[in-house]
């Protein structure tokens, strides 16, 4: 059986993703450049009950939808219909899906680095979480459910935070 896709598709694939690379690379250096230094979040934020809500309100509501709209609704689709323009099928299932998860994966850590202070240790984490949120987006072809996930996930952020803090009274114990 021919394959539908002209030959040489997939050396047009790799070509794709090489020329994203460089940007790739400069907008890495831009955010590990030591030069280029954001204060953690919870140091951005005014240390006031108030602001700390209010990121909770955010952190558990708008932002997971911003981003799953961004990165698992309109990036990890635009990536694999590339995939799917140029490679065929079985192609697709085994390298394609699991090389446009870390591709959408990356922009979506290095968009959390500067409330991590860049630390790798939870930017691991967030690689990690960004991953799963991925496989239910594809799994359940729905970006709500990765919402949903998205906002649980914020959460139990949040809820650690709210104990440690005492509901948000004490956000000096934060920076002890």
């Amino acid at each position: 059986m021919r394959s539908p896709h002209p030959p040489g598709a997939a050396a047009s694939l790799g070509l794709d993703l090489l020329c994203c690379l460089p940007a790739l690379l400069l907008l890495l250096r831009r955010i590990f450049d030591r030069k280029f230094s954001l204060r953690p979040i919870w140091s951005a934020v005014p240390l006031a009950f108030l602001g700390a809500w209010m990121m909770l309100v955010f952190g558990t509501t708008g932002a997971p939808i911003i981003e799953e709209l961004a990165f698992r609704g309109f990036l990890l689709p635009g990536i694999l219909n590339l995939f799917r323009a140029r490679a065929s099928e079985a192609t697709v299932q085994t390298v394609g899906i699991p090389v446009s998860i870390l591709l959408a994966s990356i922009p979506f850590v290095l968009l959390h680095a500067a409330q991590v202070s860049k630390a790798w240790g939870p930017l691991l984490l967030i690689g990690l979480v960004s991953i799963v949120l991925c496989i239910v987006r594809l799994a359940l072809k729905s970006v709500a459910a990765g919402v949903v996930v998205h906002a649980a996930y914020n959460f139990s952020l949040f809820a650690g935070v709210l104990a440690q803090t005492d509901g948000f009274r004490h956000l000096e114990k934060l920076t002890s």
